[in-house]
């Protein structure tokens, strides 16, 4: 469930569709559970919804308590559902460097 939604649902994939995967992957790491454990949602119902609406629509508001604020906002701008609108590795690299000075 790691795949983007346009790699759902057409099957190719993209650096787009590996940044949304990245966001995922991140995700679960702060979860620590696989996606959908923690959530009413089926595996097939969920994976419908992603292919719909992005996973922004089922886990946006369900941030992982020990990921900080900014960091989530990375998640999210990495997973948005229009390829288009999201950033490239080299600018996520980047976004995550100044996350790392802003914590010294």
């Amino acid at each position: 469930m790691y795949k983007s939604p346009e790699e759902l649902e057409w099957g190719y994939r993209t650096t787009q569709t590996d940044v949304y995967s990245f966001a995922v992957t991140i995700y679960s790491m702060y979860t620590l559970k696989p996606l959908f454990v923690s959530k009413a949602h089926s595996y097939g119902k969920g994976l419908v919804q992603i292919v719909n609406h992005g996973h922004d629509s089922i886990f946006g508001a369900l941030k992982p308590e020990a990921m900080i604020d900014d960091l989530w906002e990375v998640v999210r701008i990495c997973w948005a559902m229009d390829p288009s609108r999201r950033p490239s590795m080299a600018e996520v690299d980047g976004m995550l460097a100044r996350l790392r000075e802003d914590s010294k």
